[in-house]
Formats: C-alpha cells, sequence, structure tokens
C-alpha cells in the first residue's frame, strides 16, 4: 500500500496543502488522478508517494481514514522534475495557491481541473499473428493493412467499406487508440540562409556569448538587427545540442517571428500560444515533452514549456505589459524566465528599444550585463515631426487627421509606398452623451462609459464585454435622439480615412478585427503583399513589425495615455511612440513619423522627438525617486473584490488593521466596480519584499476573508 499526497483542484488559500490518499501500487508524481474530496469528485495533482509498512497504524497516527485513489488519469507525469519544483516556487514568490500554478503550466485539457475538454485520440489498426480463412474482398482488405500499417481505421474503411468490421470479428486486425496529432498546419516556408552581422551585431554577439552574467538586457534602437542576432544565438545553442525559447509579448506578433525562425531552421520548431486550440496547445506540449523539437516561439505561456536540455531563452521587447499574468498566479515572465535560466545554468537575453525602467536600471548596477546596438542596420532613423492638435484645430484641421498627416499620406499614395497610422482605443466612439443633459451611457456592471461599435450599431463596454442597445429616449431628461458620439476609436478612424482617401485600400487590425484564428497572420500577409496601403490599428502594430515598405507612420492622440493616473504612465507613453515610430523607414527607403498631441511640450514627447531614451530614463527615474516608486521600492498590491460591497469592505479594513512591519501601508481605496465586482485595494510599498511578503502570509492565514483576494507582487499598473 502508498501514501499517495496530493493537490486538489481548489484554489483556495485555505486548502493550500497536500491532501492524502492511498493506493496499492505506486504513482509517479505529476501525474492526474480523481480523488474523493469532501463528496465531491476532484481531479488530484500527485506530489508524492510513499510506501506504508502499516495502514492501520498510520491511520490511527493521522486520526482518520485514508480514502483510496478512485482512477489514475495518466500513463506519465505531464510535467518534468524541473517544472514541478518551479510550481512550488512560484506559489511562495507570488503568494498563489500551488494547485494554481501547476495549473497554469499544463494545456487545458491536461490542466489538473474538472473541465469537460477531452483529448482527441484516433482510432488505428495493424495486423496481428492471428490466422483465419478470409474472403478475396477480406484479404485485400488485410493486405492492404499490412502493405501500409499501421493506419487509421477512418483510412481503411474509406479504402474498403464495410470490410473493417469483418476483419475485426475474425481478430486478424487489432483496433488501438492513438492521440491525435498533427492538426496544427503552418503554411510552408523557403531555407532561409543566416545573414551576416554588421560590426556592432557581431561586438553585441560575442559580449552576449562571453558575458559572466546569466540574465543580458540587449538595448538596440528599432531596426538595429536584435532578432538577427537571437537567431544566430539559437543556431550556436542548437549546435550545442540544447533547446532555445523565443518568447514574443503578443500573438499579433508570433506569425513575423515564426516566419523567421522557421525560415531557418524549418521543422525543428514548436509553437505556442493561447490562439492555438486546446488540441494543437497539447500537441505542442507533448513535442517539446519527448524532445521532438529544439526551438519553441510563443507568447507568455510557452514559458512553461516542459523543456530538459534549455540553453537560451530570449524576450523580445522585454518592457511589453503582455508578460505579465494578471489572473492568479500574478507572475511576470521575466522573473519565471530568469527562475528557469538558473535551473538549466542557461542565459536569459531581455531585448528591446525601450528597456523597462526596472530593468536598465538593474543593468547600469551591473546585476545584468548591459549591451548595446545604437544604430540602424541602414544607418538613417525617421525624422520625426509633433503636430499640436489644438493649434491644427484652430486652424479648420480635421480633428482627426491634421492637414500635415494628411499630406504625407497622400504622397506617400502617390509613391506606391505604405503607411501606418496608430490609434490605441478601439471602436467608433468612446462614449455617448446626451447633448441635452449630458447623460453618458454607462455600463451596467462596470463603473465606465460604454463605447459605440458601428460594425454592430451597439455599445460594448471594453471591460467585461457586455453589449447594450443606443437609447432612442435619454433615460434622465426623456428626450427623443439626443446620444451623440465623443471621442474616437478605430473605426470612427477607419471611416475617416477611407473618406479622405477613397482608392485606398485599408486595413484595420485590433481586439474586433482579429477575434478569428489565425487573422493576424492573414492581415500582415495582405500588409506584407502591398494588397494594402494603410495600415491603422491599435498598439498591437506598434511593436515588432518590418514592412520594408512602410515610410510613414502616423501615431494619433499620441499623448493621450499621459492623462492615466498611474505612475508607469509616463514610461508606457514613450515605450509606445517610440516603439510605433521605429515601423517607418527600416529599409532603403526613407522614414517619416507624424505625431499628433495636445501637449508638445511635456517631457515625454520631448525625449520621444529626439529618440532619446537615456535621457527619458534619467528624467523618470527622478520622478521615481520622489515618489519611492519601483525601481527604488517594492510594491505589493491587494485588490478585494466580490458582489457585496459591504463584505469587500470589511476584508479589507480588517486585513489592514492586522498588517504590521517596516513599510508603508496606502489604502485601502475604493476602486471603480468592474463585472460587477466591489473592488477595494491596499499597497504595501517597502526596501524588503520578502518583509512585505512574510507580512500578508501572516494576516492571510490566520483570518477569515470572505471575499475574493488577488494578490499582486510588483504590479505594473496601479490605475
Amino acid at each position: 500500500m502508498y501514501l499517495i499526497k496530493c493537490w486538489i483542484e481548489h484554489p483556495v488559500n485555505k486548502l493550500d496543502k497536500t491532501f492524502d490518499y492511498m493506493h496499492n501500487e505506486t504513482i509517479i508524481t505529476g501525474v492526474r488522478v480523481i480523488v474523493d474530496f469532501n463528496n465531491r469528485k476532484l481531479i488530484g495533482f500527485v506530489d508524492s508517494c510513499e510506501k506504508i509498512d502499516n495502514l492501520i497504524k498510520l491511520e490511527e497516527d493521522l486520526g482518520y481514514k485514508l480514502k483510496p485513489i478512485e482512477k489514475i488519469l495518466d500513463k506519465e507525469s505531464l510535467i518534468t522534475k524541473e517544472l514541478f519544483k518551479l510550481g512550488k516556487w512560484m506559489a511562495k514568490d507570488t503568494l498563489s495557491p500551488t494547485i494554481a500554478c501547476y495549473q497554469t503550466m499544463l494545456p487545458n485539457k491536461i490542466k489538473p481541473s474538472s473541465n469537460k475538454e477531452k483529448l482527441v485520440y484516433i482510432k488505428m489498426v495493424k495486423i496481428n499473428d492471428n490466422k483465419e480463412k478470409l474472403t478475396i474482398k477480406q484479404q485485400a482488405a488485410f493486405d492492404y493493412v499490412k502493405e501500409n500499417g499501421p493506419i487509421s481505421l477512418t483510412d481503411l474503411n474509406k479504402a474498403f467499406p464495410n470490410m473493417s468490421r469483418a476483419l475485426i470479428k475474425k481478430n486478424v486486425i487489432d483496433v488501438y487508440e492513438v492521440l491525435k496529432s498533427g492538426s496544427l498546419k503552418l503554411n510552408e516556408v523557403e531555407k532561409e540562409e543566416f545573414l551576416d552581422l554588421t560590426t556592432y551585431q557581431k561586438e553585441a554577439m560575442d559580449k552576449i556569448v562571453n558575458s559572466d552574467k546569466q540574465t543580458i538586457l540587449l538595448h538596440g534602437i528599432t531596426g538595429s538587427g536584435k532578432t538577427e542576432i537571437y537567431l544566430h544565438l539559437a543556431k550556436k545553442i542548437i549546435e550545442e545540442g540544447k533547446q532555445v525559447l523565443f518568447l514574443v509579448p503578443e500573438i499579433s506578433l508570433t506569425p513575423l517571428m515564426v516566419k523567421r525562425v522557421r525560415s531557418r531552421f524549418l521543422d525543428d520548431v514548436a509553437i505556442y500560444h493561447s490562439n492555438l486550440s486546446s488540441q494543437e496547445k497539447y500537441e505542442q506540449y507533448r513535442k517539446v515533452l519527448k524532445n521532438k523539437v529544439k526551438v519553441v516561439v510563443g507568447t507568455r505561456s510557452a514559458i512553461f514549456m516542459p523543456f530538459s536540455n534549455l540553453g537560451l531563452i530570449i524576450l523580445d521587447e522585454e518592457h511589453d505589459l503582455s508578460y505579465k499574468q494578471e489572473n492568479t498566479p500574478i507572475y511576470h515572465c521575466r522573473d519565471i524566465a530568469i527562475k528557469r535560466a538558473k535551473n538549466f545554468n542557461c542565459k536569459v537575453l531581455l531585448g528591446s528599444a525601450t528597456p523597462s525602467l526596472d530593468s536598465y536600471a538593474r543593468a547600469l548596477r551591473n546585476v545584468y550585463e548591459l549591451v548595446e546596438l545604437p544604430f540602424r542596420i541602414n544607418e538613417s532613423l525617421p525624422t520625426i515631426e509633433i503636430v499640436n492638435i489644438s493649434k491644427s484645430m484652430r486652424k479648420k484641421n480635421s480633428y482627426m487627421i491634421s492637414d500635415v498627416l494628411k499630406e504625407k499620406i497622400q504622397d506617400r499614395l502617390n509613391k506606391k509606398q505604405q503607411i501606418i497610422l496608430l490609434l490605441n482605443r478601439r471602436g467608433f466612439n468612446t462614449s455617448l452623451r446626451c447633448y441635452n443633459c449630458n447623460h453618458v451611457i454607462m455600463c451596467p456592471h462596470c463603473d465606465i462609459a460604454m463605447s459605440y461599435h458601428h460594425d454592430i450599431k451597439m455599445m460594448k463596454c471594453h471591460m467585461c464585454n457586455a453589449i447594450k442597445p443606443v437609447y432612442v429616449i435619454c433615460p434622465d431628461c426623456g428626450l427623443k435622439n439626443t446620444f451623440y458620439g465623443y471621442g474616437y476609436g478605430t473605426q470612427r478612424l477607419e471611416k475617416e480615412v477611407q473618406t479622405m482617401f477613397p482608392n485606398a485600400r485599408i486595413l484595420r487590425m485590433d481586439s474586433d478585427t482579429t477575434r478569428r484564428k489565425n487573422s493576424h497572420e492573414y492581415i500582415f500577409n495582405e500588409f506584407s503583399k502591398h494588397n494594402a496601403d494603410i495600415l491603422l490599428g491599435t498598439q498591437m502594430i506598434s511593436k515588432g513589425l518590418d514592412f520594408p515598405n512602410v515610410t510613414l507612420v502616423g501615431i494619433l492622440n499620441g499623448d493621450a495615455g499621459l492623462s492615466r493616473l498611474d505612475y508607469r504612465s509616463q514610461e508606457l507613453t514613450f515605450d509606445l511612440l517610440v516603439q510605433a515610430s521605429g515601423r517607418s523607414g527600416r529599409s532603403h527607403l526613407d522614414g517619416e513619423v507624424v505625431i499628433q498631441v495636445f501637449d508638445e511640450d511635456n517631457h515625454v514627447i520631448k525625449s520621444v522627438l529626439k529618440q532619446d531614451y537615456k535621457g527619458f530614463f534619467m528624467s523618470e527615474m527622478k520622478y521615481r525617486k520622489a515618489g519611492g516608486y519601483p525601481p527604488y521600492n517594492y510594491l505589493i498590491a491587494l485588490i478585494f473584490y466580490g458582489r457585496k460591497n459591504d463584505v469587500v469592505s470589511e476584508d479589507a479594513y480588517n486585513f489592514i488593521s492586522k498588517l504590521k512591519g517596516n513599510f508603508s501601508i496606502l489604502g485601502p481605496s475604493d476602486l471603480l466596480k468592474l463585472s460587477d465586482q466591489y473592488r477595494y485595494r491596499i499597497i504595501l510599498k517597502g526596501k524588503n519584499l520578502e518583509e512585505m511578503k512574510q507580512a500578508i502570509r501572516n494576516v492571510k492565514d490566520n483570518i477569515d476573508i470572505k471575499s475574493n483576494l488577488r494578490i499582486d507582487v510588483n504590479p505594473m499598473i496601479l490605475d
């Protein structure tokens, strides 16, 4: 008999421990099992297995009878030993339930949870050694399996209808199941040779290879050739017999990186991101688990792929907020990458034209190795022009497209060149307001205004996705047809641009146009083939794109992000503007950028105009130091949420009353309601992150919290 310790699929803090069961055989760590937990059939995740010499004595010592494992779901462990240890470290580091960490590591179909998704299996047939007398048709079908087998039962039935049943009945073929594979269909790519590195690229690569630091920050301006360095490094690692992980922040960037990586390494590449189906994710996961590929390209979740011999982790656009997981367990991909690099004794390469201030500060303090690429491959940065939209409107210009930008767009269209227009706001109008009483149509579930979407003629909430019709009669003043649009998004911009340039071919890329599978890839392919003249969209088109024929980038409402109250708002705005500007003039053609703003004197806008990252860094760090924000202090945000305002409020105030330590405590702050959830936030700010974590554990483990609690260690956003 064996004692089986299991994590149970219940991410409640009070249940963050293993539970004991018994089984008559050994069970491997990392296997899923079905257990009886409080008279419910739940999925357990095996932590350990220990032989029991005396079951009766053990049960006496425990004070209860051990329940048996009801069913073993897996023949082998779903994760590696390294991932198993990583899950426990991650739970401690992020203050999250352990089972939640294992759940986030695994593809949907095999994560330890009672979901309804099932793996897809295919029935296969093969001949066996039994001898039976067969008819002519049966013999022909048998010979077909013998010559081509093993084959799928479906293929046999297509070739010889109605024969399989007879062969099975006569027991001359065996039927068995195998997991379906190969459902992920990728476009064919042509083999490309590696490009020769420039002098600056060679120097950068040598510094990366020879550095004794485990984490390296590659600060290369847009168009400086960072990706080619990634590919050369990957080639070197693969030649050493090790594996490489390429991470990109968003799905929109994945097709381009996949194409470049596959053109060098062909079929030795696995793909992993949230746009894959559950079956496709599992297949890609198994490829890595079985060591069938050397390279993985993916988004944030790919950081948990089951590598056995990892030699390099690359985080492209390392500054991007998409690397932060916002659901429990709340982790930053960079932190997981650095931890895994230590586990495998390999390097992490963080690449960006606008590194996060935290990373750049660590590099300056010699915690990371700093490697810089200060020049573009074509040695020509785009020229940037700032347009004050307020002054432009006073000259009777369009409030969306200034005359300056309009003229430059027309010039590029005449020259058969391409344009990118960025507006980081989707929808048609940002809100609808009654012109008589100023009533704004609000989301019934969130404390925010709904946006008007022209394609569906409805109001839509960009937080909870609730949809409602436009009011015909104002609920406040009772007048009819009084609502008008305020603000504009990408849908409205598309209509305006099409009206201005009726012959221009336009593609729009935002979360509304990329809901369907492979839509990102389709849009990029169409634009790269010059089947469109203008690509307009939200921040998903601001980085990582390399279109040689793009010579103009227009950025609308460029300083909109500065109105946010979050302490990172200036950094995020700077990143967005510099990254988007970098899409212009990346080949032999000169590039231009027009940025439309309301406050041209803001230091962020001036730094963007000069394309001066270091100047911006020094200026912004003064503000961070004065406010005691990262990287000068650590932050932890605790958000209590639930449907009953009084319960949530009571939990937050009760929690804060028991917090003690050498750190500042801010709150509780009453936040906006989202998705019918009332929210209160507490912020801890201090120099000792571990002390703050322990203080939270001490309170959390000793009080009864009736609402939900979300803990964000080192939060990226504090809006």
